[in-house]
């Protein structure tokens, strides 16, 4: 099924010609027979290279149409900088000297930890558009795009936990600053991508609820999870 004599593609408007099977600018395919094609393809196939050359070369892209990219793809960069993060933490807290139980105990407190902030603050984007938005959400593809986001701020608590290794006392707390306000600003970058000016309320008040509700997210990690949970999660 072609697109007919409408010349553009479905996805992102660019120019297309009849007959043309894929988007010359985006990829996506034009076809009914090469959507299918494609998406069996995008099911099986974890393809990391093209997915990271276009998060840090065009991160609005991956972030405003993650449906680009492969979900697999996606949860398998967050897991593999996840598993660095525990690496990196039992470094930094010796599991070497430690018995087998106490170093892996520190490996997964450290992905739990960061796990949990990134949970923290995709339920204050959920709650912000639920609260906030006057059209459906969809939600596959928000949390989508949030999964995304994530990439770069446990890139930053990775660039925290090296200096920390390394042994630069300013700088950990700097990047771990870096990643929340990621989190914080990023969530409701990716809400008025979806819901644009289809709100309740003012946008102002909308950016309200999101501070507020980021901020008590914040204030929870900090707190409770930081001092409560991370300082004391390694003392044994």
């Amino acid at each position: 099924m072609k697109l007919g004599d409408y010349l553009k593609c479905p996805n992102c408007n660019a120019e297309v010609f009849e007959g043309d099977k894929f988007c010359g600018n985006c990829g996506t395919p034009l076809t009914e027979d090469e959507k299918i094609q494609s998406d069996q393809h995008k099911k099986a196939d974890i393809n990391l290279s093209p997915y990271l050359k276009a998060l840090f070369k065009t991160p609005s892209r991956v972030i405003e149409k993650p449906n680009q990219f492969n979900t697999y793809t996606i949860l398998t960069t967050l897991a593999v900088i996840l598993l660095i993060l525990g690496g990196l933490s039992f470094i930094y807290y010796e599991g070497f000297y430690l018995n087998f139980g106490q170093g892996l105990s520190i490996f997964l407190r450290a992905i739990f930890i960061y796990l949990g902030i990134l949970i923290g603050y995709g339920l204050a984007m959920i709650g912000t558009s639920y609260i906030s938005s006057s059209v459906e959400i969809r939600w596959k593809t928000i949390l989508k795009s949030y999964m995304s986001l994530s990439v770069y701020a446990l890139l930053f608590y990775v660039l925290s936990m090296l200096v920390s290794i390394i042994g630069i006392s300013y700088l950990p707390n700097t990047f771990n600053i870096i990643a929340l306000i990621t989190l914080s600003l990023g969530t409701y970058y990716i809400y008025k991508q979806y819901v644009q000016t289809n709100e309740k309320f003012d946008s102002f008040f909308v950016l309200l609820i999101h501070i507020v509700l980021t901020g008590l997210v914040s204030h929870i990690i900090y707190q409770y999870w930081i001092i409560q949970i991370w300082n004391n999660a390694f003392n044994f």
